[in-house]
């Protein structure tokens, strides 16, 4: 048998220990610290690619939070599915109390009904991943402005910025925590701390953890992926009642599989500068403008072919008809 754990390896599974994000963690925690004694705080937003520990990190100290203090309260918000203000606010009261209104309500009523379900805490820290998908980003100020207990907002995105209505970004204004990927040691920490539990002993060696780690590494830095590999591998030879996994059946896993790789090494001339001009973000009237040799049609081409590789995304601006701001997936 290969197998002792499986559900170890699913992606909401949150460690008791989070291995190579001490320093991320500490610090989401020191944010948080000051609502437990009823002191104003920061809020944050965590950005940085997939698979590097952010949704781990905030879930793990959502996870312990109420040992830190019964007087406040943590909800997690994934906003790829509850897009809508009336969706993210539904969500909060559904985590913090027992409401199942009959009808639909107006916008008065929903936030009647929150200050009523929130009036026993001090504090919540509310943490709306994918912060860059909610449609109606107006809720970040209700949260923020008109709740009447005091909110701390945990923004996370693969983006490193978003565009959003001054208003809203006067209310939330955060402190900025990036994420980068992780390093082949640190993947490899995160593998064997995952396989001692997951895995019966003498099933895998140092070499498979090493090749899965590599794999991790070449993807951005992605845990992640590193994971799901060691488990496909771990089915694969569970399936060929193998004893241990081998390095033949990882590299099929490998072969089989999907994998990104976001690096900047690997663009040339023009369109690495154009991916090093952008920045932390450029409007294509501001890339045109900087790039006066290269006709707009080269230019568009190569944003295009960047965001394919899912290394930028287009943001429509606000007003602008049809002009876009664009951004690095970090």
């Amino acid at each position: 048998m290969i197998l002792k754990n499986p559900n170890m390896f699913e992606e909401d599974y949150v460690p008791d220990t989070i291995t190579g994000r001490t320093k991320e963690i500490q610090e989401i925690v020191g944010t948080i610290q000051p609502l437990l004694e009823k002191m104003k705080s920061d809020n944050l937003f965590i950005y940085g690619p997939t698979g590097v520990g952010k949704t781990l990190c905030v879930t793990h100290v959502l996870k312990n939070l109420s040992e830190m203090s019964s007087k406040v309260t943590g909800v997690y918000i994934n906003c790829w599915v509850q897009r809508t203000r009336p969706a993210v606010l539904y969500e909060i009261i559904k985590s913090v109390g027992d409401f199942s209104p009959r009808r639909g309500l107006s916008g008065d009523e929903i936030m009647e009904e929150l200050n009523k379900c929130l009036s026993s805490y001090w504090g919540v820290v509310v943490v709306l991943d994918e912060i860059d998908k909610t449609k109606d980003k107006e809720v970040i100020y209700d949260l923020l402005r008109i709740i009447k207990t005091r909110v701390i907002i945990i923004g996370l995105s693969n983006l490193n910025s978003f565009e959003m209505d001054q208003r809203i970004l006067s209310a939330y204004s955060p402190r900025k925590i990036e994420f980068r990927g992780y390093s082949v040691d640190e993947i490899k920490g995160i593998l064997n701390e995952r396989a001692k539990k997951a895995l019966y002993p003498g099933s895998y060696d140092d070499d498979v953890i090493g090749l899965c780690a590599a794999i991790g590494y070449n993807s951005g830095g992605d845990a992640r992926v590193a994971l799901k590999i060691l488990f496909s591998s771990a089915k694969e030879a569970q399936l060929k009642n193998l004893n241990k996994i081998d390095i033949a059946t990882v590299q099929k896993i490998k072969e089989k599989t999907i994998l990104i790789r976001r690096d900047s090494d690997d663009l040339e001339g023009l369109e690495k500068n154009i991916y090093d001009f952008i920045g932390i973000g450029k409007t294509s009237k501001e890339i045109e403008n900087q790039f006066p040799q290269v006709t707009g049609r080269t230019i568009r081409n190569i944003l295009k072919k960047l965001g394919e590789k899912n290394m930028i995304k287009k943001i429509r601006l606000e007003g602008k008809g049809n002009r876009f701001r664009y951004v690095k997936v970090v």
